[in-house]
């Protein structure tokens, strides 16, 4: 359901709890995988299944372990699947083999999800499988948490060869008291980089710090670096790692406690190659927010996904979606909060992002219907709009399936895109003294490449062929629009 542009749809697999663990393009729409409460909720299942491009399921394959559960990855950040174009499908997770007994499994299986084999990775301590990926053409690396006596977790590496035979494993973390596996990537020259959080101690709310560790293709540590600390409890930290084009990284995190509406808040942290804290973004600490996924789109921007609780300010969303845009320097280009009103209780989070052919986004995550809960897929333009060219943070779709419009935006400019070397902007301020307006012309990196105080036109004669971003300011620099620009 929704409009023209952008959708959003609830997929219901057993009734009752269902949530998205991954989402990722497929010749036909959608491959989606999925985490259930089934068996009269006594357990936990694992889904795999195919839709078409507006959410329709194809078809679906349910693998069970009752009594026991069998899970996909974590909850957050596009995890538990591997996709390769020659090798084909991967899938990880978590299996609870006895009581209070948990493994990891690797599964292959053909382009419908139907399994051709399943391996388990465990001994008779705890071990909890976070997400898999592409180590080579050849391999796979699985990331997974583990506990070798009460209270103590460790990050456990298994590198896999395309048969599921263990070829290297990895312990991370034995220096601390805890250590929480996070988020893995492969660096562009096949290195691998983790994520995860540690502690100089071994009990649930505690001071943290987010800790990073870059290995060679053998498991061969490179560097660690911790960094970022903050003084409170581990539950409902995800966090997520990403490189840069200047080779560095980027991790999300969330910072130390304030005395705020939320405590919390996420932050962003860019490193260098090496792993040193080159700068960091805060979010502010005025509401709710939890970061779940980041993607370096197509034009090089950082996209990110996750949730907020909109109630605050009278708003009366609930919770709901949320997504934003960054330039890779830092700058933050704009920011979406995303509710749907079709369901009356107004609980709804994104997981899992990914960026479809026509450059805008794909996004899984989980919505409160009637009946339970629901897989939430979420489509969105280019700027993260429903609609082409919307205005304002909040995109919203009523129980009538339109988005509630905002008001009109302040500026208008046009010809966009432009080949004649200027721009109109035209205002709905009228006879208002714009005296103190000003504009600003950016490029993707956040640098200023024009600015002049006010006029109806702007000359952009001198840019270069791209893409850029128009803010006009006011008064002492209090940012009052914002338009991307298309120069050809």
């Amino acid at each position: 359901m929704g409009p023209a542009g952008g959708t959003t749809k609830a997929i219901d697999i057993d009734g009752y709890s269902d949530g998205a663990n991954s989402i990722n393009l497929s010749d036909v729409g959608f491959l989606l995988t999925a985490t259930s409460l089934c068996n009269n909720n006594q357990s936990e299942c694992f889904t795999i299944m195919n839709t078409d491009g507006e959410g329709n399921v194809i078809n679906r394959v349910q693998y069970q372990n009752y009594p026991w559960w069998i899970t996909a990855g974590t909850p957050h950040g596009n995890v538990g699947v591997a996709i390769h174009e020659e090798a084909g499908l991967y899938f990880s997770g978590t299996i609870e083999s006895g009581e209070d007994q948990f493994d990891v499994f690797l599964m292959k299986t053909d382009k419908q999800g139907d399994s051709l084999w399943m391996k388990i990775y465990g001994s008779n301590i705890w071990e909890v499988n976070n997400t898999i990926m592409f180590s080579s053409d050849t391999s796979l690396i699985m990331l997974n948490a583990t506990s070798e006596i009460e209270n103590k977790y460790l990050v456990w590496l298994i590198q896999i060869d395309l048969q599921g035979n263990i070829l290297w494993e990895k312990i991370l973390g034995e220096n601390f008291k805890s250590a929480s596996a996070q988020d893995i990537i492969r660096a562009d020259n096949g290195d691998i980089v983790i994520s995860y959080l540690t502690s100089e101690y071994n009990v649930p709310s505690t001071p943290y710090s987010m800790t990073v560790t870059r290995l060679n293709p053998q498991g061969n540590i490179k560097w660690t670096n911790s960094f970022a600390s903050y003084d409170g409890f581990l539950g409902g930290t995800s966090t997520s790692l990403i490189q840069l084009d200047n080779n560095g990284f980027l991790v999300t995190y969330k910072r130390d406690a304030f005395p705020a509406p939320y405590p919390y808040p996420p932050i962003m942290v860019w490193l260098d190659s090496l792993g040193n804290v080159v700068q960091q973004y805060d979010f502010p600490a005025n509401r709710e927010l939890f970061i779940t996924d980041l993607i370096k789109s197509s034009e090089g921007l950082i996209i990110g996904t996750g949730y907020g609780y909109f109630n605050l300010f009278g708003e009366g969303y609930g919770y709901g979606g949320w997504i934003f845009a960054f330039t890779q320097e830092g700058v933050l280009l704009w920011e979406r909060y995303i509710a749907d009103l079709n369901f009356p209780d107004k609980i709804s989070w994104l997981s899992a992002i990914r960026e479809t052919e026509n450059k805008g986004f794909a996004i899984g995550g989980q919505i409160k219907t009637p009946t339970g809960y629901d897989i939430w897929l979420v489509k969105l333009d280019s700027m993260g709009c429903f609609e082409p060219e919307c205005e304002g943070q909040f995109q919203v779709l009523t129980d009538g399936l339109e988005v509630i419009k905002p008001d009109p935006p302040a500026f208008k400019i046009y010809p966009n895109p432009s080949s004649q070397g200027f721009l109109n902007i035209e205002t709905r301020y009228g006879t208002i003294d714009k005296s103190g307006f000003t504009i600003r012309v950016s490029d993707l990196t956040g640098k200023t490449v024009k600015q002049q105080p006010y006029k109806p036109v702007i000359d952009i004669s001198g840019l270069v062929k791209g893409i850029y971003f128009l803010t006009v300011h006011r008064n002492e620099g209090e940012k009052i629009f914002t338009e991307k620009i298309v120069v050809q």
